[in-house]
């Protein structure tokens, strides 16, 4: 997560070089090595950059957009003479960086509240006359735009990059790791150095913890932020900023440099310069903090593990096949293993865009998540440990605890989601006479996701969104109604909600552990987990899920008009179309929306559907 203002500080003080780093006329002459996360923000930032002003509330990039640039990218190193090395993703983030993670969800709650207020203050376009008038809207977009990109960024970018090299020809050389990626830069880059004295390592990432860590005689740091590119005829040159970590401690006479970082971070305000001159050699700072921050910038047991990824493809299959934050849920209980009575473990759920005067979109989908973390539980031995589940609440961050598992209801319960994901996954029937229309499967899977939000709705007591809004969500169409954006992070949390649950038996399937003695016919095709488990493998990935390529408006709206009525009535039997109306109704579930039913979600309901959502505020 880096020291903040380091690389400022570096540039400053002379200590890095800005030059050519490859043209691509040139020969191999670096191993390329890359921070995954990094990577997937980096490349966000660049096609974000590329557009102009909109009064669209989210960023308009997709995340089809950036799996494309992602591999395009790495292509083009390889054009400038960099040889792919490997690419790593975090695995498990270590429980000291569990407060720096709080804190960085609370900066993004403020910075969407913020950002929320930015944006229905604004001015919006029209053609003012007077120049003082347009200097006016030119500088509300600038700050309506500079307060998007503070948001948080899009929830599933690190994922949905991680999914596109994996189907690419890089997949050899990705990597989920158990820690945090940037430790394995510096493993792989001390590897290499060893292996190949002819080219050296470059390792591409905007951490800067990566400057203080001993990364190899041989090994370049290079900030992704700074790249740049320009043109010479036909030759296309790359220029960016390098810090040669080695070589600044030789120039400090230091055998690292963690001493000037450590220095650096005790006196934000003191140039490189001056804290160089407060060390003295042979004489390290002599306190807790000192050892505790030294201790920070060593390796473990990473270069053992590196090796043990790198040859055993099962191992790396397994790994790979999670997300961050469900591999982080199992490192933790796999560390456990049951030796805690009262073990708590913990998931941070992705920062969404929604509206911030509403509940969380985590809402839905609570249910799903929270049989998919007792099946981790259960298979780790540790079937009494507590799961706290961090989250947007209101302006804020605060954790719900989910507890008091019941393995004897497992059976059951995989039954009824099965039998309710089924009935999701056919509301591409239309109307009483069960006419169906050409379906692709990834359309079907919208419709199953946004049912659960609208069942979130009914539960909750709030009123059902409109067709037209359903319709903006389920073709992903720019818009800039916050109603519309909160609809849209309930449908992303029942996707994700999904995806966990999915990945999460995948893994359990392949591990077995202690979880068989709590499945009756964990081996039997025909029994519950595993009618449940293929299903859910029929899942899209993240960039073809939200990847809507629609036509014009009317096309669209003849087309899935009828498809969110059908989602209304199957959640809702009593629900009607609404009369227009020029005033609207506010509601705890949404911006002003258009008058609905609410449907019954008590336990005595007739609505099957009130089964799939939960909430465990």
């Amino acid at each position: 997560m880096g020291l903040p203002y380091l690389l400022k500080r570096l540039k400053e003080g002379d200590c890095t070089t800005t030059k050519e780093l490859g043209r691509t006329t040139g020969q191999p002459h670096a191993r390329a090595i890359i921070d995954g996360p990094g990577f997937a923000h980096y490349v966000l930032f660049t096609l974000g950059e590329k557009q102009g002003a909109n009064r669209t509330i989210g960023t308009a990039v997709t995340y089809a957009e950036c799996t494309t640039e992602a591999v395009k990218w790495l292509k083009d190193m390889e054009g400038y003479g960099y040889k792919i090395e490997a690419i790593f993703f975090d695995g498990a983030l270590p429980e000291s960086k569990r407060e720096t993670r709080i804190e960085r969800q609370e900066n993004h709650a403020v910075k969407l509240t913020a950002y929320r207020d930015i944006h229905r203050a604004s001015a919006w376009s029209y053609k003012p006359k007077k120049p003082a008038a347009r200097e006016f809207i030119e500088r509300s977009e600038r700050v309506r735009k500079q307060a998007r990109s503070d948001t948080a960024p899009p929830a599933f970018l690190v994922s949905a990059v991680l999914e596109a090299l994996l189907d690419s020809e890089y997949a050899d050389r990705t990597f989920v790791v158990p820690d945090e990626a940037d430790r394995f830069c510096v493993a792989a880059a001390r590897q290499a150095c060893l292996d190949d004295v002819v080219l050296g390592v470059a390792i591409f990432a905007n951490d800067s913890d990566l400057f203080v860590f001993d990364s190899g005689s041989a090994t370049r740091v290079i900030p992704l932020n700074d790249l740049a590119t320009r043109q010479e005829g036909n030759v296309s040159i790359l220029t960016g900023i390098e810090v040669w970590p080695a070589s600044l401690a030789r120039n400090f006479v230091r055998p690292d440099l963690i001493e000037v970082a450590w220095h650096l971070a005790s006196h934000p305000k003191t140039s490189i310069t001056e804290c160089v001159n407060l060390m003295h050699p042979g004489e390290p700072p002599n306190s807790l903090e000192w050892q505790e921050f030294f201790k920070s910038y060593q390796l473990d047991d990473q270069p053992q593990v590196l090796h043990k990824v790198r040859t055993d493809g099962a191992q790396r299959k397994l790994l790979n096949s999670l997300d961050a934050r469900v591999s982080e849920l199992v490192h933790q209980a796999k560390a456990d293993n049951g030796m805690n009575t009262s073990a708590v473990f913990y998931m941070f759920l992705p920062s969404l865009l929604e509206d911030p005067d509403k509940a969380s979109a985590w809402l839905v989908g609570g249910d799903l998540r929270g049989v998919a973390y007792e099946i981790v539980l259960m298979a780790s031995a540790c079937p009494n440990a507590d799961i706290w589940e961090y989250k947007r609440r209101a302006a804020g961050i605060a954790p719900s605890m989910f507890r008091a598992w019941s393995s004897e209801t497992l059976n059951p319960r995989f039954a009824q989601f099965s039998q309710l994901l089924q009935a999701g996954l056919e509301l591409h029937k239309l109307g009483n006479d069960g006419e169906t229309i050409n379906c692709p499967t990834v359309e079907q899977w919208r419709y199953t996701a946004m049912q659960f939000a609208l069942v979130a709705h009914i539960i909750q007591g709030w009123h059902l969104p409109s067709r037209e809004e359903i319709v903006l969500v389920l073709t992903e169409r720019q818009h800039t109604l916050w109603s519309v954006v909160h609809l849209s992070a309930f449908y992303q949390a029942a996707f994700y909600s999904l995806r966990i649950l999915h990945q999460v038996m995948r893994y359990v399937k392949t591990v077995g552990g202690e979880f068989s003695q709590y499945v009756s016919g964990l081996e039997d095709r025909r029994s519950d987990f595993n009618v449940l488990l293929r299903q859910l493998g029929g899942m899209p990935n993240i960039a073809d899920f939200f990847d809507v390529k629609e036509a014009d408006g009317h096309e669209r709206a003849a087309k899935w008009s009828p498809l969110a009525e059908s989602l209304l009535r199957k959640v809702d039997k009593n629900w009607m179309p609404s009369r227009p109306t020029p005033k609207k109704r506010k509601s705890s579930g949404g911006d002003a929306v258009e008058k609905g039913g609410r449907g019954d979600g008590s336990p005595g309901s007739s609505n099957k559907f009130a089964l799939l959502a939960y909430s465990n505020e």
